[in-house]
Parts: structure tokens; C-alpha cells; sequence
């Protein structure tokens, strides 16, 4: 009987060892999947955290360049009305607000080359000031 219950202990344990053997090899297989499962979320995680801080960067170059287009359009519009005032007052110095029956035909042109030199005088103007405000920025 002793031979018997060696032989059973053997049996036994043999059978223990292929179950703890099975285990171990499963185990080791899931903790492997486990870990390609980590090291693909750590790439796409990678990934990720590339593409937002390309995102943030044109955020913020997006964002100074509207900063830039509102400064260029309170320069724009305050230039609009310095050249509105400007027409005005040089339309106020040169005309009277009477109305204009010229005398003679070389008069009439004479009027009318005047107040295309006031025109274009105005236009140089706004490009002088439109330069000089533009370097500034």
C-alpha cells in the first residue's frame, strides 16, 4: 500500500505540476498581450499629445494673427476717418457752398484740375500715413 500512495503522490503531483505549467503559460501569455495592449495605447497616447501640441501652436499663431487683423482694422478704420475729415476740410477750404456757374470754359477746367489734385493729394496722404502706421506694427 505504501507503493500505492507513492505512485498516487506522484500521480497527484504530476498532475499539479501540468495544471501550475498551463496556468503559468496563460498567464504569461495575457500579461504579454497586456503589455503590446500598453505599449499601443502609449504610441497612440504619444500621438496624441503630438498632434494637439501642433493644434495648440497654430492656435496660438492663429491667435496672434488675429491680434494683428484687429490692430490693422482699428488702424484702417481710424484712418477712414482721418481721410474722411481730411476730404472734408480740404472740400471745405477749397469750395464754397454756393452754386458754381463758371464763368468760361477754361475756368471750368481750371476747378475741375483742382479738385483732382485735391484728390489725388488725399490718396498720397492716405498712403503716407497707411506707411508709416504700417512699419510701426
Amino acid at each position: 500500500m505504501a507503493a500505492e500512495e507513492v505512485l498516487q503522490t506522484v500521480d497527484h503531483y504530476k498532475t499539479e505540476i501540468e495544471r501550475l505549467t498551463k496556468e503559468l503559460t496563460e498567464t504569461t501569455h495575457e500579461k504579454i498581450q497586456a503589455a503590446e495592449y500598453g505599449l499601443v495605447v502609449l504610441e497612440e497616447k504619444l500621438t496624441l499629445k503630438q498632434q494637439y501640441d501642433e493644434l495648440e501652436a497654430e492656435y496660438d499663431s492663429l491667435k496672434q494673427e488675429l491680434e494683428q487683423l484687429k490692430e490693422l482694422k482699428n488702424m484702417v478704420y481710424d484712418l477712414s476717418n482721418e481721410l474722411a475729415f481730411y476730404l472734408v476740410r480740404n472740400m471745405a477750404n477749397t469750395y464754397t457752398f454756393r452754386p458754381y456757374e463758371p464763368s468760361s470754359r477754361s475756368q471750368s477746367k481750371v476747378t475741375e484740375r483742382q479738385f483732382q489734385h485735391s484728390i489725388i493729394d488725399s490718396v498720397l496722404w492716405l498712403i503716407s500715413y497707411f506707411l508709416r502706421h504700417w512699419n510701426g506694427c
